[in-house]
């Protein structure tokens, strides 16, 4: 039974390799922002979501009931967007260093 050697982890290898694949920085950037956005997006639903059950047995403000609806809805959706956007980033970057002349080495 072979015995598994913790290796160190090497940033400067690690940025060798990101640079040696080319990868779309713009769908990385793009990504992060986005979930950045779509992350404060979803913790400020439970901030208003707050002031809709303290004011249950008063008069209900539809429109901010609505407006946590579709703030929940936009989050949910950014979200995933943020993460498909990431997905592809990591999905070209692995096709890309797996490709024959890439340096990657087997």
């Amino acid at each position: 039974m072979q015995k598994h050697q913790a290796t160190k982890f090497n940033f400067k290898s690690f940025i060798q390799l990101i640079n040696q694949i080319h990868p779309r920085y713009w769908q990385l950037i793009c990504g992060f922002l986005l979930g950045v956005l779509a992350t404060g997006m979803q913790l400020a639903v439970p901030m208003f979501a707050k002031t809709i059950i303290n004011s249950i047995g008063h008069a209900i403000n539809h429109g901010l009931v609505a407006g946590v609806i579709g703030l929940f809805l936009a989050s949910t959706l950014i979200g995933a967007a943020s993460g498909s956007i990431l997905g592809f980033f990591g999905d070209d970057g692995s096709s890309t260093s797996s490709e024959p002349g890439s340096g990657k080495k087997s």
